[in-house]
């Protein structure tokens, strides 16, 4: 088996998990609970596990190490979904995204490349279903940490690149509609009223009210999700649900990260 190269050409000490105990399993399960692997994010330190009451030999350290390596290498090998990257492409992506170490190298990402099958969404079951059921598990609304920021949608788990995190949930209308609501506003109130256009159609989204009447017992987090305007966390797209007369504004995930 061909070792894989770090960026820098070295080759990284790893050490894959040996088989554990049911007990270890759980202290595993429990660790990555606690300290769970995302793409920027850094394997705990020893005095991190201790204060924690882990372990605090390198098994769990490498542990976390490995499944980061994974989830980096996934990332890369799906981040460019139009035409294969040189290696001085991805080699720059690496530096830009701080991937100094644990990183698989830019040729294997290079050769391991495919181009993605295109994926019709119309017939994918299990996302008519969250939008009509308007169930969207992985997501949660909190307070922001940010000064008066009020509450946000934040991620449970993290998002891959252009998959739909949820719809924007509200009734369609004309964009005539959407201007009159919008124009009785008072002026302490916020906005959601989603302008759209759908072919040669001028709609919008009206989600002033939360919860929606149509599901009242569930979150409507579409109109909750704050995203920078500089590096933009999600992008949006008209969708139309087979069977359905109006389409929908789904949101998708711009990169490979929560919130």
């Amino acid at each position: 088996m061909r070792a894989l190269l770090g960026p820098s050409g070295r080759h990284p000490v790893c050490k894959w998990p040996r088989e554990t105990s049911p007990g270890e399993s759980t202290e595993v399960g429990a660790f990555f609970q606690e300290f769970p692997v995302t793409l920027p994010g850094q394997a705990p330190t020893k005095k991190q596990r201790r204060e924690k009451g882990f372990s605090a030999d390198r098994a769990l350290y490498d542990s976390w190490r490995i499944h980061q390596r994974k989830l980096i290498r996934t990332h890369l090998l799906s981040y460019w979904t139009r035409q294969k990257p040189s290696v001085h492409t991805v080699q720059g992506y690496i530096r830009s995204s701080g991937w100094n170490s644990n990183c698989v190298s830019a040729r294997e990402v290079v050769e391991g490349w495919t181009l993605p099958p295109k994926v019709d969404l119309r017939k994918d079951s299990d996302l008519i279903g969250h939008i009509k059921q308007h169930s969207w598990p992985r997501l949660t609304i909190a307070e922001s940490k940010m000064p008066r920021a009020g509450n946000g949608v934040f991620a449970t788990k993290d998002f891959a690149r252009n998959t739909v995190v949820c719809d924007y949930n509200g009734p369609v209308v004309g964009a005539e509609e959407g201007r009159r609501v919008l124009e009785a506003l008072q002026p302490s109130e916020g906005s959601y009223i989603f302008f759209f256009k759908a072919g040669e159609q001028k709609l919008c989204v009206n989600s002033q009210v939360a919860p929606c009447q149509c599901h009242p017992d569930k979150a409507t987090y579409g109109r909750m999700i704050n995203h920078s305007t500089k590096k933009l966390n999600v992008k949006w797209m008209v969708f139309n649900v087979p069977g359905e007369a109006l389409p929908v504004l789904l949101i998708k995930a711009a990169r490979d990260k929560g919130w």
